[in-house]
């Protein structure tokens, strides 16, 4: 453990003051409500459009334009640090992602990592407000919120907030860290967690199982399994009981509804179906803005919690597929069924 910990806090003293990335290559997808979907070195995300990929000279200083107008003191900061292989920056937030991978030979169980790490943190004088273990899409991964501070191009003190996860994979551990300025940190804090849910390591056996239909997958928690799809089914999944299902179909459309129309829509089918709406909204997703419904639906003594998303994808094809995601849950379930819906759907993605 004294070999692993010192190795530990050099690779620490590296990650957190130097910011160094992995990233190699941006795919850009086509609509300005997907998010853009980064890879290099088996690792897979989707971030907001509005994010750079500063490995590329070119977003590299298109980003650091945008943040010179707002904090030029942290676009100096940026500036010193081109020659680094890769980060992912937001410049209007100032928030950003570095991604690290770390051979080691050795993996101590999540609940006795963190604890090992928490003093090589203080070490380097960085504060750990809280740390925490559970489960993403990718598999159970540490999380530590640290207050670190750092030094500007002129050596002016720079403090940040993070989120840093830990995620074990195979003989490596994956150190994913968002930062941004303390006094954004918690709005930006959905943002960073469904990027969290876009996570994917190649070859990583851990984790949430990925559907795929003909033109979209999503990943689905390990003990769901398939069901027989109705027509126009892409995936049909659910608990081996059926207390919980979820169904997502698919049509090709030349021309797309307006994402108000859907809500009309929407709104007016409920209606004739006689059910009581508790929600419809519009909600961004990382494959697109999408129409929220969540209803009731009574069978005798029997109350479900229905939950549609409905929108329009647009994969590499270039054809408009028009989505339906039919999550259905019994009434007792619902409360702790729901918030896994949504982030089912943070990973779901054209083909």
């Amino acid at each position: 453990m004294h070999t692993f910990a010192r190795k530990l806090r050099l690779f620490l003293l590296i990650l957190l003051v130097m910011l160094t990335g992995i990233f190699v290559y941006a795919q850009t997808d086509t609509a300005d409500d997907t998010w853009t979907r980064y890879s290099g070195n088996g690792i897979t995300l989707s971030v907001p459009s509005g994010w750079f990929d500063l490995s590329d000279s070119q977003q590299f200083r298109d980003g650091l334009n945008i943040l010179s107008a707002t904090n030029p003191t942290f676009a100096s900061y940026l500036q010193s640090l081109s020659g680094l292989d890769v980060f992912l920056l937001d410049p209007v937030q100032e928030a950003s992602i570095n991604i690290n991978v770390v051979a080691v030979t050795t993996i101590p169980p999540l609940n006795e990592l963190l604890p090992l790490m928490q003093p090589e943190y203080d070490a380097l004088g960085f504060t750990v407000n809280a740390m925490q273990v559970l489960g993403l899409p990718v598999g159970n991964a540490g999380r530590f919120r640290l207050t670190p501070t750092t030094n500007d191009a002129n050596g002016n003190a720079l403090t940040t907030t993070q989120f840093q996860y830990v995620i074990p994979s195979d003989d490596a551990l994956i150190f994913v860290t968002f930062s941004a300025p303390p006094e954004r940190f918690d709005d930006l804090l959905p943002t960073f967690e469904t990027i969290a849910d876009t996570l994917e390591i190649s070859g990583n056996s851990g984790g949430w199982q990925r559907y795929s239909g003909a033109i979209l997958s999503l990943r689905v928690p390990s003990d769901w399994r398939s069901r027989v799809p109705g027509q126009n089914t892409q995936i049909a999944v659910g608990l081996p009981d059926d207390t919980v299902t979820l169904d997502v179909t698919a049509t090709t459309l030349e021309t797309p509804p307006a994402l108000a129309d859907i809500l009309l829509q929407l709104e007016e089918s409920y209606s004739e179906q006689g059910r009581e709406v508790i929600v419809l909204e519009r909600v961004s997703l990382p494959a697109g803005v999408f129409v929220r419904g969540e209803t009731t639906l009574v069978d005798g003594d029997l109350t479900r919690v229905q939950v549609q998303y409905i929108g329009v994808i647009d994969p590499a094809n270039g054809e408009n597929h028009y989505i339906t995601a039919t999550f259905t849950v019994e009434q007792s379930l619902a409360e702790r069924y729901l918030p896994l819906f949504a982030r089912m759907m943070h990973t779901l993605r054209g083909l």
